[in-house]
């Protein structure tokens, strides 16, 4: 038996059940910025980064930023224009 253990790390933190990063896309419209940043392997701080230039379109749901899933999945797919 080995000493050691392979641990489950949950993508999420919090109460929500844990979802595999790229299909929560497809459950959610809106995703949260730590959410973005774990679809797409970037730091928080850039996901706000990319809201305030607009290249990730969001909204604010009681003061705090939603990122519109579709705008993600264009990203994935990369149908980013690039300016």
């Amino acid at each position: 038996m080995s000493r050691f253990r392979v641990r489950y790390v949950p993508i999420f933190v919090g109460d929500e059940p844990t979802i595999p990063d790229r299909r929560i896309i497809e459950v959610k419209e809106l995703l949260r910025p730590d959410e973005v940043a774990n679809i797409l392997r970037i730091s928080r701080s850039t996901v706000y980064f990319m809201i305030n230039t607009g290249e990730l379109e969001a909204v604010k749901v009681n003061g705090k930023y939603r990122v519109k899933a579709s705008c993600v999945r264009r990203i994935i797919d990369g149908d980013v224009e690039k300016g």
